[in-house]
């Protein structure tokens, strides 16, 4: 009786651990199957909702250029993508989020400068590399613009002056130790001039004093003082990109002019690091067909986004070290003087 017990509980014991190696591989073939991207397809990956996390307020250029790529890339990864914003703290709060998310690929966070930045500056629960990059969605462009009556109107003519006033030259910045701030201080040091640094608490206010011709120049959105430019009260030197823009076809690039600055605020979707690369593909795969559309590059020329700026995830993740690694040694040079 006993023997026969002891005989049916082995049995049960058996089917059950049985039962669960069946159901163990059967999780792996789905799993295998919603992430198999060898045919093209996008699979079971995503079978749900995806949310992406934008860190500013909305109404945000980044909000805008992400609800118009969202949209756009919603027809790809069949699936709603829902927008939700955390503001607060230079994008901090919102990274942050992100960065902590379930690495499943169903939370994207919007990362951009301040994503390196704030982790060189402060204490942040996050660091770049907390981060795995999709695509990057676009790239602003930023113009060193400079006081109407300057007596110089190219970049080798303003360089020039520079070299023989050290210090004279008064470059506005809007705080200390931004994405502006770090890029008038890449100047500053490539080009081996010295300028003096003259801080603003507000944008508007930085703009004010160049029009007055308080400050020499500024680094500026092109967007920001287009009309002061067509206007002719303020000249345009050189501009921080790849190519040059259509809104200023006569302004040259630093980089036509040989110096390989383009530190405009780029913005990109990331993941958790621990995402999946197979999750990774897809959605890069996805996001980069919304980027290459009719649909997003009209919607970007409609609202003065720079389109055709967008790169793969391995562009994007190359340009964030690189970009990192010039902004530690500036930090470290300023918070050395």
């Amino acid at each position: 009786m006993v023997k026969k017990q002891a005989f049916k509980i082995l049995c049960i014991l058996v089917c059950i651990i049985v039962l669960v190696s069946f159901q163990k591989h059967l999780d792996a073939l789905k799993t295998k199957e919603a992430y198999n991207d060898k045919t093209g397809e996008l699979g079971h990956f995503p079978n749900q909702s995806i949310r992406v996390i934008v860190p500013y307020s909305a109404g945000d250029a980044a909000d805008l250029t992400t609800k118009i790529v969202c949209k756009a890339a919603e027809k790809y990864l069949k699936q709603q993508i829902i927008i939700e914003y955390r503001p607060g703290n230079e994008g901090e709060t919102g990274q942050a989020f992100g960065a902590k998310a379930p690495a499943d690929g169903y939370t994207l966070t919007i990362v951009d400068p301040s994503t390196l930045i704030n982790p060189l500056t402060k204490e942040v629960a996050y660091t770049s590399e907390s981060f795995a990059y999709i695509v990057n969605m676009c790239t602003d462009n930023q113009i060193l613009f400079v006081k109407k009556n300057a007596p110089y109107d190219t970049l080798e003519a303003f360089m020039d002056y520079a070299n023989k006033h050290p210090g004279e030259v008064r470059i506005g910045n809007v705080g200390s130790l931004n994405m502006d701030h770090l890029s008038v201080m890449m100047i500053e040091s490539e080009l081996n001039l010295k300028f003096a640094h003259v801080t603003f608490e507000e944008k508007v206010i930085a703009e004010e004093a160049l029009l007055a011709g308080h400050i020499d120049g500024l680094i500026a959105n092109p967007a920001d003082l287009f009309e002061r430019y067509k206007s002719k009260d303020i000249k345009a030197i050189a501009l921080m990109s790849t190519a040059r823009d259509k809104d200023f076809p006569d302004v040259p690039t630093f980089v036509e002019l040989g110096y390989y600055f383009v530190t405009g605020p780029f913005r990109a979707i990331a993941v958790p690091k621990e995402t999946p690369d197979e999750v990774i593909h897809i959605l890069e795969e996805a996001f980069l067909k919304a980027l290459e559309s009719d649909e997003v590059k009209e919607a970007f020329s409609d609202v003065g986004i720079a389109k055709d700026t967008y790169l793969n995830s391995e562009k994007i993740t190359q340009h964030v070290k690189e970009l990192e690694s010039n902004y530690v040694k500036l930090i470290e040079k300023y918070q050395s003087e």
